[in-house]
């Protein structure tokens, strides 16, 4: 199946921005605090492991953007090694789910930002999270619930969702 016949299939999101989040009240009081650092590259492992697996090409994604995106290329190594660390450590206790929830929670609440420039981070938080899952040229159920459920807790509409897939696809066709 071709990546756009895939990323179709991905983007049926009927109700974005309509449904809410299936958290238990425990969930929300517990989710850990995230700063924007460990938000991003939180979203990024999730892309990476939504599958279950995280593929070759999946993890020099990862690599590619933890060096070049403006976020987290002027960190240094050892940091984000230690964020990785922190992130895998919270996936494997917490579950995606919570650690999805509260990255979404840092990158929509941070503080005192222009409202378009916090829907600007989300909207590339969701495109970098498309990359990787992409990277491996598969699209796996899990992977498009991941990327429907980032864009739901992003409020990012259907349509911006398809836009933002099409340019990603591009990127990846040659």
């Amino acid at each position: 199946m071709s990546l756009k016949a895939r990323s179709d299939r991905l983007f049926k999101l009927e109700a974005v921005q309509t449904q809410k989040p299936k958290r238990k009240l425990f969930d929300r009081i517990v989710a850990p605090s995230l700063s924007q650092e460990e938000a991003f590259l939180a979203i990024l492992i999730g892309a990476s492991r939504a599958d279950g697996t995280v593929s070759p090409e999946e993890s020099q994604e990862l690599a590619a953007l933890t060096g070049r995106t403006k976020t987290l290329s002027s960190l240094s190594v050892a940091r984000v090694s230690d964020i990785r660390r922190k992130i895998e450590q919270m996936i494997d206790r917490d579950g995606l789910d919570k650690v999805l929830g509260a990255a979404c929670n840092a990158i929509l609440n941070d503080g005192g930002r222009d409202p378009e420039d916090v829907r600007t981070k989300a909207e590339s938080m969701l495109a970098h999270a498309i990359d990787i899952v992409f990277a491996d040229r598969e699209l796996h159920e899990n992977e498009q619930d991941y990327i429907e459920e980032l864009a739901r807790q992003l409020a990012i509409s259907e349509d911006r969702v398809r836009e933002i897939a099409s340019v990603i696809e591009i990127k990846n066709a040659f």
